[in-house]
């Protein structure tokens, strides 16, 4: 799910996520999510977090381990209950010069600052070794319900023509809701419609001729 909280306030991003969470837990099924700002009270939703920079992975783990191991690459993550620490992290892989800078010690420290330095602290720390050599655990679903034997006992649990529907009627529902949009772009279509109309108008055959006979 790619930033579902773009236009959505706090309370209904948080109770999104909660069922979500709600039905990952139920259904032991596995949800990835990208959020754009999220509030404290939603980030604390996640049982891990995934950390890019550059398109290359600086750490992928456990949420409240995140403290830890930045500390001991040499930063400061915030440590109050209240903290925003998804917006210190977005400031941290958008510039870790600029929050070095923002610590105590400063850039004396030695804590990466590259993309590429991060990735290699990654790989070298034990909590990447230990992803890497953890087993695969695979559990079996049991389909017990109607609703669940229709949803997900089959590869498809819609049709072509019903995907086709839902998609259709969602363009038309964003359509009709801009409706000063739309008015706009037909008054605007008309009025160069009218324009070019009259470069024809009452303009006979043998100016036309006159005009475009050698074409």
């Amino acid at each position: 799910m790619d930033e579902i909280s773009t236009g959505l306030d706090a309370s209904v991003t948080y109770d999104i996520c909660a069922s979500i969470r709600a039905w990952a837990t139920e259904t032991r099924g596995t949800v990835v999510i990208s959020l754009l700002q999220p509030t404290p009270e939603t980030y604390n939703l996640f049982s891990d977090v995934l950390l890019l920079r550059d398109g290359a992975v600086v750490y992928l783990g456990s949420r409240t381990r995140i403290p830890a191991y930045l500390g001991g690459l040499g930063f400061e993550p915030p440590t109050e209950e209240s903290a925003d620490v998804a917006a210190w992290l977005a400031g941290l892989l958008a510039s870790p010069t600029k929050v070095l800078c923002s610590q105590t010690g400063g850039l004396g420290n030695g804590a990466p600052r590259t993309t590429e330095a991060l990735c290699a602290a990654w790989v070298k720390s034990e909590q990447c070794a230990a992803s890497l050599d953890a087993p695969l655990v695979t559990m079996p679903l049991e389909l017990r319900s109607d609703f669940a034997r229709r949803q997900y006992g089959q590869p498809y649990p819609r049709s072509r023509m019903a995907h086709f529907v839902a998609l259709l009627w969602r363009s038309i529902t964003v359509v009709l809701r801009n409706r000063l949009y739309v008015f706009a772009r037909i008054s605007s279509s008309v009025v160069v419609s009218v324009i070019l109309g009259l470069v024809w108008f009452k303009l006979r055959e043998e100016e036309i001729l006159q005009k475009f006979g050698s074409a």
